[in-house]
């Protein structure tokens, strides 16, 4: 036999074994890899140039063992399709947040939790705390492996057009409002109503919603919501923080040597930091802007309002953890969690954050 021809037919003959044995086929030749990645937002938010930010750490620090083509919403799927293009493996790569993608409700969980853990705590819970074993087992059912890449921080409340003074308020409110937070409002008789960021502008100006969160001082000013609502209430009840997700075909991911396995580990934690120290960095003027240039009336939710927000929450954690065993072992993990760090948090980083309002002033 030609010795070239029976190396070329050798090496189909491994090609053909590897997609048989992992049902995928193989993206790579001679230990490179050529990956596509599509991020559920847009690159004019913080969140979206994280992604491309990630992609650019893997392949520096795979020394170009690993390339990634960046595909935004709308160019290869939209925002809401990237965990089931990763999953089914039409994309190589996703970033973006649970609360796009609900499977399960249980899914909200590695998003936020309304009253829940802040970013530093959720990270604490995914690393320390048995958190990260159980959203890996929730995503391999979906050929899907995660993990925590960015977080945008503490939220505000979201923006209305009338003054929230009672729980029932919600009952007239269509709100643009996704994860968890979605589900409270629907127990308060609100309506909650899931948007990319791209679209909540027009729907407040054509009436499809009358209130909207989005994030945080600088984006909800980059999306012109200050035009559209009077009110801009807190505290982020809904959202504490919001962990961003980058996932990967689990099939594939698991094709990885152990070296370029540790690099995507390394690159997504280290861009958990930054993204969210991005944010801090940004919000202080954005808010002072908003309220000294725009004339945008800064809202406290009434202690009542939260108290009855929170008593939905906890019904609502109740309805998932009785879904199935492994949702009930997530909720269960994540509140003995909470029980033990929010202790700490208030005497540690509430306290301080107290009395460091003696040195410096908000605005």
């Amino acid at each position: 036999m030609n010795r070239r021809r029976f190396i070329k037919s050798a090496g189909l003959g491994v090609a053909a074994a590897a997609t048989m044995l992992t049902g995928v086929t193989p993206t790579h030749a001679e230990g490179k890899y050529e990956w596509k990645m599509v991020s559920a937002f847009p690159e004019k938010i913080i969140s979206g140039r994280i992604a491309a930010r990630i992609a650019k750490s893997i392949e520096t620090l795979s020394n170009g063992r690993i390339k990634i083509k960046l595909y935004y919403p709308g160019e290869l799927v939209k925002a809401f399709d990237s965990f089931d293009a990763v999953s089914k493996g039409e994309a190589d790569i996703g970033f973006g947040a649970s609360a796009y993608w609900p499977k399960q409700d249980v899914f909200h969980i590695f998003y936020a939790v309304p009253f829940g853990l802040n970013y530093a705590e959720t990270a604490s819970w995914l690393i320390h705390g048995g958190g990260h074993e159980l959203w890996d087992e929730l995503y391999a059912q979906y050929n899907v492996k995660p993990f925590f890449a960015g977080n945008s921080g503490a939220q505000m409340g979201g923006w209305f057009n009338k003054e929230i003074k009672s729980i029932d308020d919600f009952k007239s409110i269509r709100m643009r409002i996704g994860g968890l937070g979605g589900k409270v409002i629907q127990k308060a008789g609100g309506e909650p109503v899931i948007l990319p960021s791209t679209e909540i502008l027009d729907a407040m100006k054509s009436g499809k919603v009358n209130a909207a969160e989005w994030a945080n001082p600088y984006e909800d000013t980059l999306f012109g919501l200050h035009n559209v609502a009077q009110f801009f209430y807190w505290p982020g009840w809904h959202e504490p923080q919001a962990l961003q997700e980058f996932i990967i075909n689990k099939k594939r991911y698991d094709t990885l040597p152990n070296d370029l396995q540790e690099v995507i580990k390394h690159a997504t934690s280290s861009s958990y930091i930054a993204e969210v120290s991005e944010y801090i960095y940004l919000n202080g003027d954005a808010l002072a802007n908003l309220v000294q240039k725009h004339n945008v009336k800064l809202r406290h939710f009434p202690p009542k309002v939260l108290g009855g927000l929170a008593r939905y929450t906890k019904e609502v954690l109740t309805d998932i953890a009785g879904k199935d065993t492994l949702s009930k072992k997530i909720v269960d993990s994540y509140n003995s969690f909470a029980a033990k760090a929010v202790g700490w948090s208030q005497i540690g980083e509430e306290g301080v954050s107290q009395a460091r309002s003696q040195t410096f002033s908000s605005m």
